[in-house]
């Protein structure tokens, strides 16, 4: 196992019940014997708000970092992602959103299952900029539909 996914792990974990985990970088830096940048990739690239999650750092303090788990049908994530639909869209990132909604019962695993094959790349025979239009509508428009139940 990677150090990342044993970082994710354990941040995860601390998180527990409350969905929410206030963490010194330095100090995870020195219990996992790694660089704070080490723990800023793990940040930045698994505690996204695609992901569901908001990060918020704090400056001075021993680098405290408080990371909360949002609910995708409660606290407006639908809505919110929206405008960001507007843009290209990855499939990395239409992955991570397609997680966030099946991991908090917006959609079942099935209907996650069947999104991410509509919007790989496979699917999506196109140049790579079309085809990121192109999930950016396909993920919009199925949000647009989710609101509407």
């Amino acid at each position: 196992m990677k150090i990342s996914d044993v970082i994710e792990n354990f941040i995860i974990e601390v998180m527990g019940d409350d969905k929410c985990a206030e963490i010194s970088r330095n100090e995870l830096a020195s219990y996992f014997q790694c660089a704070p940048s080490q723990i800023n990739y793990v940040l930045k690239t698994r505690f996204t708000t695609e992901r569901g999650f908001n990060v918020v750092g704090q400056r001075g303090g021993g680098g405290f970092i408080r990371i909360e788990k949002f609910d995708a049908k409660a606290d407006g994530y639908l809505e919110s992602i929206l405008p960001s639909l507007e843009n290209p869209t990855s499939y990395t990132r239409s992955k991570q959103i397609i997680c966030h909604l099946v991991d908090d019962g917006v959609i079942s695993k099935d209907e996650g299952n069947l999104l991410s094959a509509a919007t790989c790349d496979k699917a999506l025979t196109a140049p790579q900029h079309v085809a990121d239009v192109i999930r950016s509508n396909i993920l919009k428009e199925t949000i647009i539909q989710i609101l509407k139940r």
